[in-house]
C-alpha cells in the first residue's frame, strides 16, 4: 500500500488508515510476527513510515526477532534502522549495540553512501557506538590524502562532521576540504561543519572563514531584497552566529546577519533566539541591536526547547545582569530556578567547578614563606 501513488496524497492516506481492511492487516501482521524473516520485517517498518504511521505495538513487537535474526544485507539492515530512528526508537541501545557490531564487521562492503548514513542514524542513538565510529573513522581515514572523504559529495561530508563531533583528527581532514570546496557546497551543509567544529570546541579559523565567506553571499542577497533567503533559514543563522561567535573577527561582515534576523525575527523558534542572544552576549553586540535583543528575549522560555539548555539560559541570565540590565523582560521564575539547578549540578554546587585544584592553590598561597614575604614587602 506504501507503493501506491495515491499514498503519497495527504488525504488518501488518512482515508486508508482509517479503511477497517487495514486494521485487519496490522492485526494478522501482529499474530504472525515470529513467521516472518528480516527482509519481511524491514519492509513492514519502512511501509508504515511511507504510510506516516507509527504503529509502535508492531515497531515494539518486531523489535526482538530482529535482533534473534542472521546478519542480513547492509541495504536492508540501514533501511530498518532508519525506519525505528524515524519512530523514536533512540534509547533501545541494545538494538543499536547489535547491528553497530554488524556493520563493524562488514564495513568493507560498505560504500561511501551507506558508511554516511549508518553514521548518521547511529549519531542519533543514545549510546554512542564505539565498535562502529571506530571503525568508520579509520576506514574514511584510510590513507593520508582522504581519497574516500574526498570522494564524497558535499551533503555527504556535512553529514560526517555531524556524525564524527569526537573524532579530532577526521574533522582536521574535513576542515581541509572545506577551505577548498566551501563555494562548491551547499550553505545547509556548511552550517552543518561549522556546528560540528563548534560542539568539538575545535578552532580551524580558515576553514571557519571560508564556510562563512560562502554562507555570507545569498544572506546578504536576500537582506538587500528584503526577502527570505531561499538557502538559508533563521534556523540557520543562529547556527552561524553561536558556531562562529567566538572563532571569528568581529567586523562589519557581522551586521547585515544581524539586520537579517531582525527582518525576520517572527520565523526564529525558541532554541535558536537562544542562541543569537548567546551570541550576542559573546560578541558584544548587545548595545548595537537591542530592537532585536528584546523581541527575541521574549521567546525564551515561552515554549519547551529551553529545558534541553537550562545551562546555558542560566549564562544568558547572568550575561543580562551583567551586559544588559536595562532591558524590561525578564525570564520567568519557573525557568530560571531550573536553570539554576541545573547549572549547579554542572558544577557540583555552588563552589568552583574544580574544587581540588583550588584546595592545592590556597594551601601553596596560605604558606608560610610566602606570608613572610608579603610581610617583607608591606615594610
Amino acid at each position: 500500500m506504501a507503493s501506491l501513488d495515491e499514498a503519497r496524497d495527504a488525504l488518501a492516506v488518512n482515508r486508508l488508515l482509517r479503511d477497517p481492511r487495514y486494521d485487519v492487516l496490522l492485526r494478522d501482521l501482529l499474530r504472525f510476527v515470529p513467521k516472518l524473516d528480516f527482509l519481511a520485517m524491514t519492509n513492514v517498518v519502512c511501509s508504515l513510515q511511507l504510510l506516516d504511521h507509527k504503529y509502535y505495538a508492531l515497531f515494539s513487537r518486531m523489535l526482538h526477532p530482529l535482533m534473534q535474526q542472521p546478519g542480513p544485507e547492509v541495504g536492508t539492515l540501514l533501511r530498518c534502522m532508519e525506519a525505528y530512528c524515524w519512530a523514536g526508537y533512540y534509547e533501545q541501545n541494545h538494538f543499536f549495540r547489535r547491528f553497530a557490531q554488524v556493520l563493524a564487521e562488514s564495513l568493507d562492503a560498505l560504500d561511501a553512501p551507506q558508511l554516511v548514513q549508518g553514521a548518521v542514524l547511529f549519531s542519533n542513538a543514545a549510546e554512542y557506538q564505539e565498535a562502529f565510529f571506530t571503525a568508520a573513522d579509520q576506514r574514511l581515514r584510510a590513507d593520508q590524502s582522504s581519497a574516500v572523504l574526498a570522494e564524497l559529495s558535499a551533503r555527504e561530508l556535512g553529514l560526517t562532521a555531524q556524525a564524527f563531533t569526537a573524532h579530532d583528527e577526521l574533522l582536521t581532514r574535513v576542515a581541509e576540504l572545506l577551505e577548498v570546496r566551501a563555494m562548491e557546497m551547499d550553505p545547509v551543509d556548511l552550517v552543518r561543519c561549522l556546528r560540528a567544529f563548534h560542539r568539538s570546541v575545535l578552532h580551524f579559523p580558515r576553514a571557519i572563514e571560508a564556510g562563512l565567506a560562502a554562507c555570507s553571499a545569498p544572506l546578504y542577497r536576500a537582506w538587500l531584497l528584503r526577502k527570505p533567503s531561499d538557502q538559508l533559514e533563521p534556523v540557520h543563522v543562529a547556527e552561524l552566529l553561536e558556531s562562529s561567535a567566538a572563532r571569528t573577527k568581529r567586523n562589519r561582515q557581522w551586521l547585515f546577519r544581524w539586520k537579517y534576523l531582525a527582518e525576520h525575527v517572527d520565523a526564529i523558534p525558541e532554541r535558536a533566539c537562544i542562541q543569537v542572544v548567546f551570541a550576542m552576549c559573546t560578541t558584544g553586540q548587545v548595545a548595537h541591536h537591542s530592537r532585536l535583543l528584546r523581541f527575541i528575549f521574549r521567546k525564551i522560555g515561552a515554549g519547551t526547547a529551553w529545558e534541553k539548555q537550562r545551562v546555558r539560559v542560566f549564562q544568558i541570565w547572568i550575561s543580562q545582569l551583567l551586559q544588559f540590565p536595562w532591558l524590561d523582560v525578564r525570564l520567568k521564575r519557573r525557568t530560571l530556578d531550573s536553570a539554576l539547578r541545573a547549572w549547579l549540578l554542572q558544577r557540583g554546587g555552588y563552589g568552583v567547578p574544580h574544587p581540588e585544584e583550588v584546595r592545592e592553590v590556597s594551601e601553596e598561597l596560605a604558606a608560610p614563606w610566602i606570608s613572610k614575604a608579603q610581610h617583607g614587602t608591606a615594610r
